[in-house]
């Protein structure tokens, strides 16, 4: 089994303390939290609080579900909630739904006293996190509400700060179990909360399929206008809004940016709706270029506009 060593207590809050390990092998930094702490695998978070199980019996679980595979470093910066409803129905505004559970996770956990790390109040700002959710296959819009066939959803979660992963995944597992109101008549819980797990990007070309639409907005004159693949300059549409979206970031360099791409492979227009919005956006497989650490940050925080609202997030079918 692949050796782990303890690199450094990065921070504390409140009564639990976040650790960072690597990988002797990998060199790859390894985020978790727990009070006591021999050893861990490979970028997975696990809190005491939630997780007791033997050491032994836990390294077989993280195994299980794919956090060790064969010596392998796995990326773990994704979180599958699986929620269970009361009928098989689920609101048409589904995104703005999933806001609101969310908002309710963050305003119990710890007291809500991260709450605004997440909402902050005052003028908008770009958020480090994005989310996808995903109706059942075959599920139909009957005016304000989808008509699923199953009684469940799943959402995904996903954010490359370390901080807000671990805030999240514990949020959420203190929620399992508990009612909650989405529309008149349906309710559901939060039956599981589970890491995802996905190589870290080596390549400067992977093709995606995107799990939410890709929103792609321009904010002038007080006016937003929305681009789908169908408008003529979709691309220079999309290069403007990742430019924009990792401006903050220190490390990335003009070159970086410049040569960044996006090819629609099997890509057509949608329309979204988020609260009394209906957004053109774009749904389907892309291909996407550029530097393999630029690409791992939009894997991470979701790629366009409006991506902490439910756009923006794809899988990697192939690297």
């Amino acid at each position: 089994m692949t050796k782990f060593v303890k690199y450094a207590k990065i921070r504390s809050l409140r009564n639990e303390s976040y650790f960072m390990f690597r990988n002797e092998f990998c060199e790859q930094e390894i985020y978790l939290i727990e009070n006591k702490i021999s050893c861990a695998a490979p970028a997975f978070i696990l809190c005491s609080a939630d997780i007791h199980l033997h050491r032994k019996a836990r390294l077989c679980r993280l195994s299980r579900m794919g956090a060790l595979s064969q010596g392998r470093m796995l990326r773990v910066m994704r979180i599958k909630i699986t929620i269970e409803l009361s009928e098989k129905r689920f609101p048409a505004d589904y995104r703005r739904a999933f806001l609101h559970l969310m908002k309710n996770a963050l305003s119990t956990y710890m007291n809500g006293i991260y709450f605004q790390d997440f909402f902050p109040e005052g003028r908008p700002q770009r958020k480090e996190y994005a989310f996808a959710v995903g109706l059942p296959q075959g599920s139909a819009c009957r005016g304000e509400y989808f008509d699923l066939g199953k009684n469940g959803i799943v959402a995904t979660l996903t954010t490359g700060n370390p901080t807000y992963y671990i805030l999240l995944y514990n949020a959420f597992r203190r929620l399992k179990g508990k009612q909650q109101l989405f529309m008149k008549g349906v309710s559901g819980r939060v039956a599981s909360v589970r890491p995802a797990s996905q190589p870290p990007v080596q390549n400067d070309k992977i093709l995606v399929d995107f799990m939410s639409p890709l929103c792609v907005r321009e904010h002038v004159d007080r006016k937003d206008r929305y681009f789908s693949v169908e408008e003529p300059d979709f691309y220079e549409q999309v290069r403007r809004v990742v430019s924009y979206q990792l401006t903050e970031k220190d490390w990335i360099t003009d070159g970086m940016l410049e040569g960044f791409r996006i090819y629609p492979h099997q890509m057509g227009k949608t329309v979204a709706r988020f609260y009394t919005e209906q957004l053109e956006c774009s749904l389907g497989s892309a291909v996407l270029c550029g530097e393999p650490r630029l690409l791992q940050e939009l894997y991470d925080n979701g790629i366009g506009s409006r991506c902490s609202a439910g756009f923006g997030v794809f899988r990697i079918l192939t690297t």
